[in-house]
């Protein structure tokens, strides 16, 4: 009896595994599922089938916009602004190698923590740290403007003439949020 049980306990283990790996969607059908949640505007139920995405499968080459469009919601459907940089700091991490990823989603970060949680000393530092990594990225002239006026009201921040024109100053944004 006893030799029986060690072997018992692994074939109900093997049986378990077996049975959790068959409900487990293909990739293709959870971009369905997506697909469709989104066109009937069921963004709650999109969201929770992008995280499912992005949790089973890692090594998609789609995870990454996925999880740009997951933070995406989560700043305008959801106004959860701290998972929105939780996501953006998972891409720093997950894809350190993709430097013109990792700098949109530092910026993303900075900007919800200056415009969105208005925590200016957070986004000091996603910006800061930003133009030290890259200083010559297409985006670096937005954040040295958003440094330059961080935490100040609309009103506070100089316009300037562009033939004949009125406009902020501000760099035009080259990255959608």
């Amino acid at each position: 009896m006893k030799r029986t049980t060690p072997f018992l306990l692994l074939a109900f283990i093997l049986s378990m595994h077996i049975m959790a790996c068959g409900n487990s969607p293909t990739e293709e059908a959870l971009l369905s599922e997506i697909e469709q949640h989104r066109s009937e505007e069921k963004l709650v139920e999109a969201t929770k089938a992008m995280e499912k995405f992005v949790d089973l499968f890692p090594k998609s080459p789609r995870r990454p916009t996925m999880m740009k469009e997951l933070a995406i919601l989560y700043v305008g459907s959801a106004k959860d602004f701290r998972k929105a940089i939780e996501i953006y700091k998972k891409i720093q991490a997950d894809y350190p190698e993709d430097a013109n990823l990792v700098a949109q989603s530092q910026f993303m970060a900075g900007y919800i923590y200056a415009n969105d949680l208005h925590e200016y000393e957070n986004a000091r530092k996603e910006y800061e740290e930003f133009l030290e990594r890259f200083p010559n990225n297409d985006l670096a002239d937005d954040v040295a403007w958003e440094l330059e006026n961080l935490g100040k009201d609309i009103s506070q921040i100089p316009l300037q003439q562009n033939q004949g024109n009125t406009k902020t100053s501000r760099p035009k944004q080259t990255m959608q949020q």
